[in-house]
């Protein structure tokens, strides 16, 4: 009797204590999840005021909490990378910036952006060949962004492509860079280059013209023979402002900032491998006119980028057996009709926040469409939970829909349920 009083007492106490346990782990879950949207909020104001390291530091906490919906995970993590690239670790802004950009979660504007920062980070990085692409993938994406043809006239005109670089520089004028002395000096070193003499001095010239106090252009002038006797009215060039993005009633948000490193004696360069002058994108800017289908998010197991990287010292053959796919329904009405998937993330929950996101962005387009999400089982490669749009009547509509999508810079494919 008294051994089967002691067995029922144990059980109770096991299950008191498991039930504590559990109590206590969903807490820390809340507790995880709250700090981390404040570490958010910390980083940001921290980025704003120039402490790169504290909003790497806060940043970092509440990425790899992975507590953050897709959304504001994309955005800390270009956050993150800017306060890399102010800090000089160029490498860890471009490994930030590449797995932002695998996230379903960036507006073509912002993508546009992530890739003229990346494209700097990999142009002091020495890697001219990436940085033009990503100069180049930009413009696709806003075919007026000033900033990104006068970065990648500077890499082209440093690398012997000075026909290429001269018409960036007229394309940078003429969507009005914020700075138009840097884009007719880049311009006249490219014809001095060229042994065009002439032409690089009436330059130089305009480039006095737009700003007297030119200091670079003037030194120019001098070394060619064509000193300017007019008095030079500053010897250094004020430092503009760096532009952030705005701050709610003065508590901190986590927006991304539209611009990367403040520029720092850009206008006394005169290396003819002058680096650009890293500028915030300028308010006038019109939005594109078109943007580039992007291709569809892959399943991806690794999204944040971790700081030790093993490097493979030989290559191995192995042979893997494909993993059985399985796709099972999770939320949502049953599939039906034609499809269009729109993401595919590593739970629920973040599948339907980018539901949210892209049903605010594209309010007109996704109206009255139906979402559902589908958990598939790709073996070793783990479980994802693909965003779909069903119900649609033919695969000519769906397709419709999707090349809709892609126009604006979401990736997406078509299949039938």
């Amino acid at each position: 009797m008294s051994k089967s009083v002691l067995s029922v007492s144990v059980c109770i106490a096991l299950l008191a204590a498991s039930a504590a346990v559990s109590g206590a782990s969903a807490a820390n879950d809340k507790i995880t999840k709250s700090s981390a949207i404040s570490s958010t909020n910390r980083a940001y104001a921290a980025l704003v005021s120039g402490r790169n390291s504290a909003a790497i530091q806060s940043y970092s906490s509440a990425i790899e909490s992975r507590q953050l919906p897709a959304e504001k995970l994309g955005r800390s993590l270009l956050n993150r990378a800017l306060a890399y690239q102010n800090s000089g670790k160029f490498q860890d802004a471009i490994d930030d910036y590449t797995a932002a950009m695998r996230l379903d979660a960036l507006s073509p504007r912002m993508r546009a952006v992530a890739l003229y920062n990346r494209g700097l980070a990999y142009e002091k990085s020495g890697k001219a060949a990436m940085a033009i692409e990503d100069f180049t993938g930009a413009l696709m994406l806003d075919p007026q962004f000033a900033q990104s043809y006068y970065s990648r006239a500077n890499v082209l005109r440093s690398h012997g492509q000075y026909l290429l670089a001269i018409a960036d520089y007229k394309k940078a004028r003429l969507f009005n860079h914020s700075k138009p002395h840097l884009t007719l000096f880049g311009e006249a070193l490219t014809y001095d280059a060229l042994k065009q003499t002439t032409r690089a001095k009436a330059l130089l010239l305009k480039a006095l013209v737009a700003k007297p106090d030119f200091k670079a252009a003037r030194i120019k002038l001098a070394d060619m023979g064509s000193p300017v006797s007019a008095p030079m009215l500053a010897t250094k060039t004020p430092r503009e402002p760096v532009r952030v993005a705005m701050l709610n009633n003065g508590v901190a948000t986590d927006t991304l900032i539209t611009n990367s490193i403040s520029p720092s004696r850009a206008d006394l360069t005169l290396r003819k491998t002058s680096l650009p002058a890293p500028v915030g994108v300028p308010k006038t800017i019109k939005a594109a006119s078109q943007t580039v289908p992007l291709p569809p998010v892959p399943d991806i197991t690794n999204l944040i980028p971790t700081k030790k990287t093993v490097k493979a010292t030989k290559a191995v053959k192995v042979v893997v057996k494909a993993p059985e796919k399985t796709e099972q329904k999770t939320s949502g009405p049953a599939l039906s009709g034609w499809t269009v998937q729109l993401s595919s993330q590593r739970n629920s929950d973040a599948a339907w926040d980018v539901w949210k996101s892209l049903s605010a962005r594209y309010g007109t387009l996704l109206r009255g469409q139906e979402a559902t999400v589908v958990k598939a089982d790709l073996g070793t490669r783990g479980i994802f939970y693909r965003l779909r749009v069903h119900q649609i009547d033919s695969k000519k509509q769906a397709a419709r829909l999707c090349n809709r999508l892609k126009r604006k810079g979401t990736g997406c494919f078509v299949s039938k349920a």
